[in-house]
């Protein structure tokens, strides 16, 4: 998608708020899909709990102030686990 420039070490790149704010509600958007079916099977409360959880641990961190934190930079972390399945 080109909103994050991984690999590149410049520490000069600015951080689009534009392109990050849509990339934030598109994993609000993913979530919401992957969640869809869980409503039918709790209560509204806890599948709100559920979702405010899910989007805090994953989208959250889709801001300027997180752009240059080295989220994806080390083995073993959130770029090797990248693809969502619901």
């Amino acid at each position: 998608m080109g909103y994050l420039s991984f690999g590149e070490e410049d520490s000069s790149l600015k951080c689009e708020p534009s392109k990050m704010a849509l990339l934030e509600r598109s994993c609000h958007n993913v979530v919401r899909q992957c969640t869809i079916n869980l409503e039918a099977n709790v209560s509204e409360a806890q599948f709100s709990l559920v979702e405010q959880e899910l989007i805090a641990s994953l989208c959250s961190f889709l801001t300027c102030d997180h752009y240059n934190d080295d989220l994806f930079a080390e083995e073993g972390t959130v770029s090797e686990v990248a693809t969502v399945r619901c």
